[in-house]
């Protein structure tokens, strides 16, 4: 492949339990639509997925992503479930519905012990953390063995294509993106006097130089989080990419499904790594837990799909770890003011999710137990309007 032929696949993956999302940021990110406007009148290809759920607690969401054929939309479980500790019949749940316009599935924290899991002949996966194991459990890690990932652009399991997004390829168009939206107006003396903006344009410029496919994740409502921006965020950042020509390094991975299948290595099952989750004993006394709960039936399918997601271990990470827990970024806004950015957790997934697995231990209402908490914030709302709905 010619080296003129570096391409972006730009994969912007939401996530409603983001557990780095406060309520007035969730409600930011509800009111601006999480950007999805912006991003589609731009008409630049990129692709963006939702966990199932999110197309009900986002009422919009189905709507607008139908509006623009530059968004190619890939299918998600039905939440950001920790699939490693799910039995069989759950990640048969999680992974049965078919949501997205394009035949590729985007795992969070990927786990597939069999390929008939996989419900796409393709999937995405963070290269980062990701392992091929000889079996399926980390009850005892005397019993794993580790092999390291094939160097190929994708691997190969069963019928199924593995796409890796490789953290080394996207890692200096990402650092620069945050970069950017923390503080578009001050200029960076290691990017030699530039402003943000354009040195990440550089990097889109660097990535088409270099021949390679990138294929990279950039969490939709990070513009919330480390970022006072918001929508406008994207809207200067794709006027940024017209304004220098680089459309044409913009693809949507649909166009690149028969290189990614043609370049594919056989390769053991990726497994995701779950020590990341498990640093403090109450993340792995709850997680472990969830191996203990057996759905009987479809209402407690989705109650246990909501209390596995794993941001609420995220949050429980960040609140315990002190050096994270007071984490503030100082930004700046358009007009050159200073802002603080804190990088913090939500209370809110906290008892939304940890409710979830009180409703079904409990054998009581889901929704009964949401009522009663404290803040009655607009992500809570939804997740209130979520279970009525379902009669959790």
């Amino acid at each position: 492949m010619s080296k003129a032929e570096g391409k972006l696949i730009f994969h912007l993956p939401g996530n409603t339990d983001h557990s780095d999302l406060l309520s007035d940021s969730w409600k930011k990110m509800d009111e601006e639509r999480a950007g999805l406007d912006v991003i589609g009148a731009s008409g630049i290809p990129v692709t963006v997925s939702y966990q199932g759920k999110d197309y009900e607690t986002l009422p919009w969401l189905k709507e607008t992503l139908a509006k623009y054929p530059s968004i190619s939309v890939m299918n998600a479980p039905n939440s950001h479930a920790l699939i490693p500790r799910c039995e069989e019949k759950m990640i048969r749940w999680e992974t049965k519905n078919i949501i997205g316009n394009i035949p590729v599935t985007f795992f969070a924290e990927f786990y597939a012990p069999y390929e008939y899991f996989i419900p796409t002949k393709f999937f995405t996966f963070l290269d980062s953390m990701f392992y091929p194991y000889s079996n399926f459990t980390e009850n005892n890690v005397d019993d794993i063995q580790i092999s390291k990932l094939p160097d190929a652009p994708s691997i190969k399991i069963g019928d199924k294509i593995g796409i890796m997004m490789k953290e080394k390829l996207f890692g200096p168009f990402l650092n620069a993106w945050f970069r950017f939206q923390r503080d578009p107006v001050t200029i960076d003396d290691s990017s030699n006097s530039k402003l943000p903006l354009d040195n990440l344009l550089d990097k889109v410029e660097d990535i088409k130089k270099s021949g390679n496919i990138v294929v990279c994740p950039l969490d939709i409502e990070t513009v919330y989080i480390g970022s006072i921006l918001g929508k406008k965020a994207y809207e200067l950042f794709f006027n940024g990419v017209k304004a220098r020509g680089l459309e044409d390094v913009f693809a949507p991975i649909t166009a690149y499904l028969g290189y990614f299948e043609s370049e594919a290595k056989p390769s053991k099952h990726p497994h995701r790594i779950l020590s990341k989750w498990n640093v403090f004993d109450v993340q792995d006394r709850y997680s472990r837990s969830l191996s203990t709960i057996h759905p009987r039936n479809e209402r407690e399918c989705k109650l246990l799909s909501i209390a596995s997601g794993s941001d609420i271990l995220s949050a429980w990470g960040r609140k315990l770890g002190e050096e994270k827990k007071k984490q503030i970024l100082d930004g700046r806004d358009l007009n050159g003011h200073s802002v603080k950015l804190p990088i913090t957790f939500s209370q809110d997934v906290i008892e939304v999710l940890r409710a979830a697995k009180e409703a079904l231990v409990k054998r009581t209402s889901y929704e009964q137990f949401l009522r009663k908490l404290p803040n009655q914030s607009l992500y809570v709302q939804r997740m209130i309007a979520y279970a009525e709905r379902h009669r959790l």
